[in-house]
């Protein structure tokens, strides 16, 4: 299991043992009754792209940027709220 941490605004989970750097978020799609985002990671093609359930994803400023389609860039630069943070375990 994958999960997306973040320095605040996260959701309770137990600290990450091993974490991966997220690129972006790619697309979602509906499996059942949840949702499951395409993420691509840092340093790596579409081809090692993979789905994460919403429920791992525990910064939730990374779905808010994928949602309004705020960049990273774009994030960083706005003063009114940390970056979105970048990793997963």
């Amino acid at each position: 299991m994958l999960h997306v941490a973040c320095d605040a605004h996260v959701r309770a989970a137990p600290p990450p043992a091993t974490v991966y750097v997220v690129n972006h978020l790619v697309k979602r799609r509906r499996v059942g009754s949840t949702w499951q985002y395409l993420v691509r990671w840092e340093g790596f093609t579409s081809a090692s792209d993979t789905w994460e359930k919403e429920s791992d994803i525990l910064d939730d400023r990374l779905i808010e940027c994928f949602i309004s389609g705020e960049d990273w860039s774009e994030a960083e630069r706005n003063a009114s709220r940390p970056p979105p943070s970048r990793f997963v375990r």
